[in-house]
């Protein structure tokens, strides 16, 4: 399990630990990218980085 974001085509955001970036997928979404997140605990933000290449 890796932790992952997708952004949809309805503009929701999606973060999770799962193995692929599709399983943030519900149905009837589009995805319009993804990559990976952390949170960086110094500054209480959550970091977005990478791209999505498995969808």
């Amino acid at each position: 399990m890796e932790p992952k974001f997708i952004l949809t085509l309805d503009g929701h955001l999606r973060i999770g630990s799962v193995q692929m970036h599709k399983d943030l997928l519900l149905p009837n979404d589009t995805c319009m990218g993804g990559g990976f997140w952390e949170v960086d605990p110094i500054s209480m933000k959550l970091l977005l980085s990478g791209k999505s290449y498995d969808l």
